[in-house]
């Protein structure tokens, strides 16, 4: 076998297709050296064994959606404007990711991954903590200025928008179609400025 040199990245977009195509427990950290066409050496060079992998790609997400949720909510904008782009940003995050997420609906939270204990997984609680905080921070400035509803706490509607989040989530992973951005965001917008708007 021919090998060649790859990045921690290259190795981590390909276990979680590995993942994803045959579930984290029926994988092989050989199956990922032999696709990159790698020794297991170079694996070991940057992960322990795939539990350590799966750790990273799962922080990963988290640490990405964290910088992006921030940096739209950090934008000088109406807030109107700012919620649109963040719907916006979310779901093309989902779309552009989705092997990844894949990996960590399918693998991440089952019972008996050990995902909980491993050492990323507080790190992984504590960004999901800071997004969350960071989400309710934005809520409670759309409240303050009209957009919201304020019979619901900032933290609540935080909580909703991570629920619907997840139910798209669900929708790209199962759905054949292509994703459509424009509709998907309209259904964002309405249910929080319809539903949950005054």
């Amino acid at each position: 076998m021919k090998r060649r040199k790859v990045s921690k990245e290259d190795i981590l977009k390909k276990g979680a297709e590995i993942f994803s195509k045959q579930g984290f427990f029926l994988s092989r950290v050989e199956d990922i050296t032999q696709a990159l066409s790698i020794a297991k050496g170079t694996f070991y060079l940057y992960f322990k064994n795939k539990e350590e992998l799966l750790g990273e790609i799962i922080y990963k997400l988290h640490q990405e959606i964290y910088e992006a949720n921030s940096k739209v909510i950090e934008k000088k904008q109406n807030w109107d404007k700012k919620f649109k782009l963040l719907i916006k940003k979310i779901l093309e995050f989902i779309r552009k990711n989705i092997v990844f997420i894949r990996v960590f609906v399918q693998e991440g939270l089952k019972k008996g991954a050990g995902f909980k204990e491993h050492s990323r997984f507080e790190k992984i609680m504590k960004l999901y903590q800071k997004n969350q905080k960071v989400l309710s921070d934005f809520f409670r400035e759309g409240i303050k200025k009209g957009y919201l509803n304020s019979s619901f706490s900032p933290e609540e509607l935080a909580l909703f928008f991570d629920f619907l989040v997840r139910s798209r989530v669900t929708k790209f992973i199962f759905d054949k179609k292509k994703v459509d951005i424009k509709s998907e965001s309209k259904i964002f917008y309405n249910f929080f400025l319809k539903g949950a708007g005054r």
